[in-house]
């Protein structure tokens, strides 16, 4: 079970590099663990941490050296059309790239561990958590290839062992098996929408209260953004249906774009 956990993000990571280049991606690494030893102080330099799990009971860990980590934020953003770019935005298209992949793994292990498992939080991390069990991460798209580490938590063995002694799954019959697409048709992503934004002074947010009106830089005749996953993928106008709120669809936005817009 445990080996299926650490291979589905594997898969996972692929996908969602695949997803925001247009490239291939192939795994290259299997699910075996590594000696904290072999686990080099370069190798840490860009650290990603996750408290996923009831909890948060399993809390997880992508380390990369800098390099590694601006080699994917530099491939995906070629592949969008850009040719600008600083390491803040390098760092950021890496770090949008896990989170698409550790939205995608946890919907894989609430199915792996017969619980709901979702990120509580995550972000950039300063530490590096020696108590992990790490794993290597090893992707190839284009002429590149990615090597990270993966660490998980005692917790996770806990979780994952009770679910050794499943029976196996029936092989499937008929058709063709799904692809890594398709497996990814159910994840839940959040979707919010944006009106506008405001930069307001402390000094100034401490005297609103009730009728005070923040002016916002956006006119009322613009449209609003939709945003997933914390990008923006569309724009519209604001309706309402049977008394809610809601956005009609007027644009989908261009991968160049969507990129640009990343928080």
């Amino acid at each position: 079970m445990l080996e299926q956990a650490i291979q589905a993000f594997l898969d996972s990571a692929a996908v969602s590099v695949e997803s925001l280049s247009g490239a291939t991606c192939e795994v290259l690494s299997r699910p075996a663990p590594v000696a904290i030893a072999d686990i080099t102080d370069a190798d840490r330099e860009v650290a990603w941490i996750a408290n996923i799990g009831p909890n948060s009971a399993l809390k997880t860990s992508i380390l990369a050296s800098t390099s590694q980590a601006e080699e994917v934020g530099r491939f995906i953003l070629e592949a969008a059309g850009l040719d600008s770019f600083d390491a803040a935005s390098l760092k950021s298209t890496y770090f949008e790239m896990l989170a698409q992949a550790a939205s995608s793994w946890t919907q894989k292990l609430t199915v792996l561990l017969d619980q709901k498992v979702e990120i509580n939080e995550s972000g950039e991390s300063a530490s590096f958590y020696p108590s992990l069990t790490y794993f290597p991460v090893t992707l190839r798209f284009g002429e590149k290839t990615f090597r990270g580490f993966l660490g998980v938590a005692e917790a996770f063995f806990q979780k994952a062992q009770p679910a050794m002694d499943l029976p196996a799954a029936p092989p499937l019959t008929g058709g063709s098996p799904p692809n890594q697409y398709e497996l990814l048709l159910d994840v839940e992503l959040p979707v919010s929408i944006s009106f506008g934004r405001a930069l307001v002074p402390l000094k100034e947010i401490l005297k609103l209260n009730s009728g005070s009106i923040v002016e916002l830089d956006r006119a009322v005749t613009e449209p609003v953004e939709v945003i997933v996953n914390n990008c923006v993928i569309a724009r519209g106008e604001v309706v309402v249906v049977e008394g809610n709120y809601g956005v009609r669809i007027q644009r989908i936005i261009s991968r160049h774009d969507r990129l640009s817009t990343m928080k």
